[in-house]
């Protein structure tokens, strides 16, 4: 029998590469299938690429690829949705990352002993399919962040209860393309006073309306946004540790929960009344003694908007709270 390598070697010079367990001759380019399962784990298709099936390679490859951007449109959808969305997408892609592996191993064990090298079965062909894979995920990682979705740090606890000091956020950045900003919205923005910072706060006014704090109540055109006590909590401050009560407060179809320090009680410093301007909103911290928002700053523009805060992704304290914003 005789069999040609890419190199043009004789038959003679192709069984000279190693024995299997039985004694039987090797050939030196038979498909090892534990390479091409290793290769699969690296990157979805490679196996299938190194066993000669480029098209069935490059197939895994975009099937995989397809799952990001789906991740990214669940995140734009409501609760149920998204979980429906996201739950498809984990069990979809598990299952086509263990069986393109699966695949590329039998794929390996079903191939001639004698396989002949295809030009593209080389060590460096295989490292260029990864780095051009990992520059596709960091540019559409790039582009998905300066497009739709942003990572935020929250460093302050301005806005407890509902993120905490430490907490981490995932703000959309599409949030606002066909409609505006409505009460109860937990945005980022730049603040009129830090054209560069970032600031979370949630929008509780909106152009043309009307809005006072008096006797620690909100205000909103003249009538009260009423609050339901939730109950005592601890608020965990630069340097100390501060305890007081937390609300329900109903804003129109809003509703979220603020925290009343013990040091302020239920009286907050009156403030206005004031008539939010065109083109802006107003913005409150809902931990709100301590927070510096319109109050101090006045209204923000709806330009100064980076997106809205939706996402959860790592709290802090506990993994109770993973999840979506209130």
């Amino acid at each position: 029998m005789t069999s040609e390598m890419s190199n043009g070697a004789s038959s003679a010079d192709d069984l000279r590469g190693c024995t299997s367990g039985n004694g039987a001759v090797c050939h030196p380019t038979m498909r090892k299938p534990m390479t091409a399962l290793e290769l699969s784990l690296v990157l979805t298709g490679l196996g299938q690429i190194y066993c000669g099936r480029i098209g069935r390679g490059l197939v895994f490859m975009f099937l995989t690829a397809l799952c990001f951007p789906v991740v990214i449109l669940a995140l734009a959808y409501g609760a149920s949705t998204r979980s429906t969305l996201l739950a498809a997408v984990l069990v979809s892609s598990s299952a086509l990352y263990v069986g393109a592996a699966a695949d590329a191993y039998f794929l390996a064990r079903r191939t001639r002993f004698d396989y002949r090298l295809k030009d593209y079965n080389r060590p460096y062909v295989y490292l260029l399919f990864v780095l051009i894979a990992t520059g596709a995920a960091i540019a559409c990682a790039f582009n998905v962040r300066s497009t739709y979705l942003q990572a935020f740090h929250v460093t302050s606890a301005s806005c407890y209860p509902s993120i905490v000091k430490g907490d981490r956020v995932l703000a959309s950045k599409i949030a606002y393309d066909d409609r505006d900003p409505q009460r109860g919205d937990v945005i980022i923005f730049h603040p009129p006073d830090n054209r560069r910072g970032f600031a979370v706060k949630r929008v509780v006014a909106l152009a043309g309306d009307r809005i006072e704090i008096r006797s620690g109540q909100l205000y909103i055109n003249e009538q009260v946004c009423p609050r339901q006590g939730i109950g005592p909590r601890t608020v965990q401050l630069r340097d100390r540790s501060v305890a007081g009560l937390a609300y329900r407060e109903t804003n129109g179809a809003a509703v979220y929960p603020i925290f009343l320090s013990g040091d302020a009680g239920d009286q907050l410093p009156d403030y206005g009344p004031f008539t939010v301007p065109r083109y802006c909103c107003f913005v409150l911290g809902d931990n709100r003694a301590i927070s510096s928002d319109s109050r101090h700053f006045g209204p923000i523009s709806l330009a100064s908007i980076v997106g809205r805060a939706q996402y959860l992704y790592w709290p802090v304290d506990s993994w109770s709270r993973f999840g979506w914003l209130e």
